[in-house]
């Protein structure tokens, strides 16, 4: 849907192109298409703010590559406000905004309302000359929410480069100049507070003529492998490296780009991301301090099982007082995931490069050099897939890891003496500032969301809101007790009923004894979860969790939905019940722990009831329901619970 001059544009362009069939990859990939009557008819993405910037009557103002959206990006521009503005709000205190767009005021504004950040509009303080844009106060970063071509922006007292995002980069590439503010801002801090900091420094193919050969090995075996779709690489490497079960997970991984910076989501036996980055199963105990890998797709090892993995296999062979963490999918923004990590003095970051990396004079920091490692690799060429030294197989990230390792004790980065001071040290810090606000509710497509909030938010109260999310399969005195517990507590308690119909007793009818149970008490309201609050949507395994054998579970997708419900309805509290023997529920009690104190929620766990020394359990109530030992029940159960279960199981 496209005006005639917009149409006219596009065809000429095409028309006088010299790499046609590079252009005709782009449209079939990128935009729909329809042949008729031998024309090709575009039809591009319609919105408004795109079209409002067309420069008709002079120039084609975007390049073909900016108006070809991606299948993925395309949604990101569909919603009111794209997710990477919360990812850039909680990351950086002073913005300046660039906008001359409906789309421009309507950021600025949602930025305006955040109080832990200072918003300027800067269109009255930009000047343009031959280096690029000037501005004349400091921001941490400038957003550019108009079709300005991308250029350099400098400060013009101190002519230091601005960290800045231009709206036409998130259309194609939601690249913000990461190394700037990675090399000029991070590491620098990082350093300051006592965290080791290690390059590693990138393959030169130019100079490595073993691993070019082995590029070239690779190249010639797969045969163009990695232009072919993702299912179809899959297919070829998972036969390459006799993993199959890998391959399937491989093509099933969803990935999501909308926070700012590339994330993977998939939860199996052996091939596993948590919040969006790779698992890590070596976790320990006694763990005082953290190792974490950023940066290429080398240390996220796409091509290995869990336990094979680069970070795994570090893990393995490090001191028991270091937990080594995967937070990597791909280089580009590394710096927004960077900043959103929590870091302790004696922490080491590793920090993988492509061939774009540049060197830069920074002091107390170490160089990994990686080109060696892989020289050490016999036949390289045989464990590297689609022609990519980043691509590499289990044999290969064995001898890498195992050079790392070597490379911590040769420097010195672990040694007694640190693992006693790390101990001893226990405040942590983050890159971010103090206040993350979470995702609003305007940064979701799913307009059946928004319906749900929106139907409750009639019960949305002012004042100390709480809230409990509970399946109760059946209710018991266990759930009666913790919710007289947080009652205490707060002035508002909200109790979610897990609408997922995956339990014994159908969903109606546990809200129906939730709410009889609790009908004579004051300010407790009970709500349907719907499919947002721990559902096999949000939570994958929780309806599964007696078959889980895992060392961790993904609970970003529940948590990031909970903490914007929370925002909506203004709870600050989550209490939850200890729990003794359910593990997966004790790592999604540990998960909220983490994550949902860093945007204003508290998180209270409160000991579980114990009758006679035995803790309370619905599970035991279904076993004695199994063996009609209702003496039993009737001892762990609320009157009407029992009531209930007489009336539907005799």
């Amino acid at each position: 849907r496209v005006s005639k001059e917009v149409y006219r544009i596009v065809l000429d362009s095409l028309k006088k192109s010299d790499y046609k069939s590079r252009v005709r990859y782009c449209l079939a990939s990128q935009v729909y298409r329809k042949k008729s009557n031998g024309n090709l008819y575009i039809i591009l993405f319609d919105n408004p703010q795109l079209i409002q910037h067309l420069y008709l009557n002079k120039k084609f103002f975007l390049t073909l590559w900016h108006l070809s959206v991606r299948g993925q990006r395309e949604s990101l521009i569909k919603m009111d406000i794209p997710p990477i503005f919360n990812t850039i709000e909680n990351c950086y205190n002073q913005i300046g905004i660039y906008f001359t767009t409906p789309f421009g005021e309507k950021i600025f504004s949602y930025l305006k309302h955040n109080p832990y950040i200072s918003v300027h509009r800067v269109n009255n303080e930009v000047k343009i000359n031959e280096y690029g844009y000037m501005l004349e106060r400091q921001y941490d970063i400038v957003l550019f929410l108009d079709l300005l071509e991308s250029k350099r922006v400098f400060n013009m007292k101190t002519k230091k480069e601005y960290i800045c995002l231009f709206w036409k980069n998130i259309l194609s590439e939601n690249n913000i100049n990461y190394l700037q503010d990675v090399f000029l801002q991070i590491v620098p801090q990082l350093v300051k507070k006592q965290v080791k900091v290690i390059f590693v420094k990138p393959v030169n193919l130019r100079l490595n003529t073993y691993i070019n050969e082995a590029v070239e090995e690779s190249n010639v075996r797969d045969n163009g492998t990695k232009f072919l779709s993702i299912k179809e690489r899959c297919r070829f490497n998972s036969k390459l490296i006799g993993d199959e079960k890998l391959g399937v997970a491989v093509v099933n991984t969803k990935t999501d780009m909308s926070k700012g910076y590339f994330r993977r989501f998939h939860v199996g036996d052996s091939y596993n991301f948590t919040n969006g980055f790779r698992v890590v199963n070596n976790v320990k105990d006694t763990a005082s301090n953290n190792i974490y890998f950023f940066g290429s797709c080398i240390s996220c090892s796409a091509w290995t099982r869990d336990q094979d993995t680069l970070c795994n296999q570090v893990a393995k062979k490090i001191s028991n007082h270091y937990n080594v963490h995967s937070r990597t999918n791909n280089i580009e923004n590394m710096n927004l995931i960077m900043r959103e990590c929590s870091f302790k003095k004696n922490d080491i970051v590793v920090l993988f490069f492509d061939s774009s990396y540049k060197h830069y004079n920074l002091n107390n920091v170490y160089f990994f050099d990686l080109n060696k490692s892989l020289q050490s690799v016999p036949d390289l060429g045989k464990h590297m897939l689609d022609g990519m030294w980043e691509h590499l197989d289990k044999e290969a990230y064995k001898v890498l890891s195992k050079h790392i390792v070597d490379f911590l004790y040769e420097k010195n980065l672990i040694s007694q003496k640190i693992i006693d001071e790390n101990i001893a040290e226990s405040d942590s810090f983050s890159l971010a500032h103090f206040g993350k606000r979470p995702m609003s509710v305007q940064m979701y497509e799913d307009n059946n969301f928004k319906k749900w909030l929106y139907k409750i938010s009639i019960l949305r109260k002012e004042g100390i809101n709480g809230a409990i999310v509970m399946n109760c399969n059946p209710m018991t005195l266990g759930h009666m007790y913790l919710i007289e517990q947080a009652k205490t507590k707060v002035d508002n308690l909200y109790i979610f009923i897990v609408e997922e119909d995956s339990s014994e007793i159908p969903f109606l009818d546990r809200i129906d004894i939730v709410k009889n149970n609790l009908k004579n008490m004051e300010n407790v309201f009970v709500l349907p979860s719907g499919k947002y609050v721990l559902s096999a949507v949000t939570l994958q395994g929780y309806f599964t969790k007696k078959d889980f054998h895992g060392m961790s579970i993904d609970a970003s997708e529940d948590l990031e939905l909970f903490l914007t419900i929370a925002q909506f309805m203004n709870i600050t509290y989550r209490f939850v019940g200890s729990e003794p023997r359910d593990k997966f529920t004790r790592l999604y009690n540990e998960a909220m722990k983490e994550k949902l104190p860093q945007y204003g929620v508290e998180v209270i766990e409160i000991d579980r009831l114990q009758i006679n020394y035995n803790y309370v359990s619905a599970s035991d109530v279904r076993q004695y329901i199994a063996e009609k030992d209702w003496n039993a029940i009737q001892k762990i159960v609320p009157a009407y619970t029992y009531y209930y279960l007489m009336s539907f199981y005799q």
